[in-house]
């Protein structure tokens, strides 16, 4: 029996994008064109449009209504008529946000690093159930539009964020300069880590001995054979649920090794 995969979009957001324009382009903004009516428009069979409808329709350009068909939505009048270049990117990140799949993703991965393609698509295989033969696709998929929306950079970290395009440097005098000079070599000062007395967490305190923070990340140094010790970072309120997640994306890393 054909392993049956969850919905995942085949095709990128700027693929997508174009795909709707398209449409827009024969059909206006009101107009509900059949499926037969967009391929004879746009010069594709009928069949070769399933996929492509199904990624603009979960990416919320194409609104598809039983019986009547697709239009264009509004998120996408946004984001091919934009009224700023912020307004555009709000819309592009909306669509990134829109597929179930990528809400869920970005629930678990927003704000932290996301897994290299292979570990994400194994993710994908065991935890959202998308298909053996689909999962690699679709982790390549989420990969690019996270790239192409600006999502994220070299550090892989996972951010939603809107950059302001709008925003004007001021000029710094020297003595700005200066006292931002002596604010950045304060927040490097090193680190300690000393046990606490009771033995139950580390407590990490400052050169200057300031009061530790309970809600700071309690460090956990994982001694190697002959290599530096691992560090492990984990919150004051972590779970069993949390540790069992840890130990299966341990488990997917290691893979990458």
């Amino acid at each position: 029996m054909k392993q049956r995969s969850a919905s995942y979009p085949s095709y990128t957001i700027l693929e997508s994008l174009d795909f709707a324009e398209g449409i827009y382009k024969n059909y206006g903004n009101s107009y509900r064109a059949t499926r037969e009516e967009i391929a004879e428009a746009l010069g594709y069979s009928a069949s070769s449009l399933t996929q492509k409808v199904s990624a603009a329709v979960q990416y919320g350009l194409l609104d598809l209504k039983s019986k009547e068909g697709y239009r264009v939505t509004d998120l996408f009048v946004k984001c091919f008529r934009p009224i700023s270049d912020e307004a555009k990117q709000e819309g592009i990140i909306e669509c990134f946000k829109s597929p179930q799949l990528y809400s869920d993703l970005i629930e678990v991965f927003e704000n932290n690093i996301l897994p290299p393609s292979k570990p994400l698509a194994n993710i994908l295989l065991q935890k959202h159930s998308i298909a053996e033969k689909a999962c690699d696709k679709a982790a390549e998929i989420f990969e690019t539009n996270a790239v192409d929306v600006g999502a994220i950079g070299d550090d892989r970290v996972l951010r939603l964020k809107i950059k302001n395009t709008n925003v004007v440097e001021e000029e710094v005098d020297v003595e700005q300069e200066e006292e931002q000079d002596i604010i950045i070599e304060e927040s490097h000062k090193p680190t300690i880590y000393k046990n606490s007395n009771n033995n139950h967490q580390n407590k990490r305190i400052n050169e200057d001995d300031r009061s530790f923070n309970e809600n700071s990340p309690i460090p956990h140094n994982i001694p190697l054979k002959n290599k530096l010790p691992a560090q492990l970072l984990l919150p004051s309120d972590v779970s069993s649920a949390d540790f069992d997640f840890i130990i299966s994306y341990i488990g997917l890393i290691r893979n990458q090794y």
